[in-house]
Parts: C-alpha cells; structure tokens; sequence
C-alpha cells in the first residue's frame, strides 16, 4: 500500500500525458479539408491542331492535380481579332496566344501581359527569339511554341539573271539577297492568298524548322 500511494503521483501525471498525447493523435489524423481545385483560362490559337492542345492541357493537369484548364479555341482569321474585343472589355483569359508583333507588345507595355522573363520556358528558347517577344519597355511577353520556316520556291532563272550563284544561308544573307534581287528590277518575294494555314507554314516546314535549322544552331553551339 506504500508502495502504491508513493508511485501513484507519478502513475497520475503517467495518465495524464498519454491522455494528451492521445489527444494529439487524434488531431493529426484529422487531415484539413482539401481545397477545391484552381481553375485557369487558356485562349489558344490551334484551328489545324486542337486534340493536341487538348493532350498539353491533360498533360498539364496529371502533373498538377489541383489545377483544371478550360481550355478555349480562337476563331475567325486572326489572333488579334479574338483579343481585341476581350481587351476593351477587359476581360482576357489567363493564358492567351499572341503573335510576337507591336500590337502584343504594346499591351505587355500596358501591364496587360505578364512578364515571362523568369521562367522555365524562357530560359529554355533559343536566344535568337527573345528579342522577338521582348518589347519597347523590356517586357518579354511571350513564349514560342516551337521555330517554323515558311517554304519559298524560287525561280531559277531569275537568280541567274540577277547573277545569284549561292542560296542564303541564313536570315541577314535572305535580307541581302532580296536586295540584289531588288537591284536587278526583280520582285524579291510575294505571298499568295493562302492564309492562315498554307502548306509553307505547316507541318513540313516545322519540322525542317525544327529538325534541321535549330538542330544546326544546336550542333554549332557544341
């Protein structure tokens, strides 16, 4: 009995802490409510590709549970045609397709585009765009999707007449072909009525873009 009543203080305060930390089980095991997942607009600019937007936004959405894209579709015959009603109306979506031209770097100048600058993707394109998407201000206001070469046919004869014996190489020596062109009383370059999507601008001409223009630029750099 003496025994007892020496250890019974030390058997109470014994209780009492495994009565707290039963407590303290029971809260950790009641995980917070999970909250409702976040919603982004995209606005994109897809009329010949649109089930593959729609696997980038699947895609997006299994490596980021917590966040859905509603995903919209531009119409009509241009990019700005769909934003400007939505900028007078201030209404643009989160995530919109621009081209990279005055008019998209005049609303990044306006704070209506978010500066791009610092991430991922940005740093992953190739230095020879960013000044593309860059504006007045230094607002870099877009990300491109990929590098595309426009296919141009050219007429023989007429570059033996203006005396051309190499094709350019790259843009500046294009430049300063259409100016020797130019010299001889020769049109440098015409495009027909084949817009938005003529073959020049489509598959082949991205994938050479891609497979062979920038996987040069790429084996330069190494």
């Amino acid at each position: 009995m003496l025994t007892f009543l020496r250890c019974a203080p030390r058997l109470s305060a014994l209780f009492c802490l495994l009565a707290l930390a039963a407590c303290g089980r029971t809260e950790q095991a009641a995980a917070p409510p999970r909250a409702p997942p976040v919603t982004i607009t995209a606005l994109v600019w897809a009329p010949d590709w649109p089930q593959e937007m729609h696997q980038v936004a699947a895609a997006f959405s299994r490596a980021h549970p917590d966040i859905k894209v509603d995903l919209q579709f531009m119409i009509g015959n241009s990019v700005e045609e769909n934003l400007k009603p939505k900028v007078a109306a201030n209404q643009l979506p989160d995530l919109v397709s621009v081209n990279p031209n005055a008019y998209a770097a005049g609303l990044a100048d306006q704070g209506m585009l978010v500066d791009v600058g610092h991430s991922a993707a940005w740093d992953n394109m190739l230095e020879v765009l960013k000044p593309d998407w860059t504006s007045r201000e230094k607002k870099r206001f877009g990300v491109a999707g990929g590098v595309a070469a426009t296919l141009i046919y050219y007429n023989k004869a007429l570059f033996r007449q203006a005396g051309v014996e190499r094709l350019p190489a790259n843009f500046d020596e294009f430049l300063a072909l259409c100016e020797r062109l130019k010299r001889a009383g020769i049109t440098p370059l015409m495009f027909d009525a084949g817009f938005p999507n003529m073959l020049g601008n489509g598959p082949f001409s991205f994938g050479f873009a891609n497979n062979v223009a920038a996987g040069r630029r790429a084996g330069a750099r190494r």
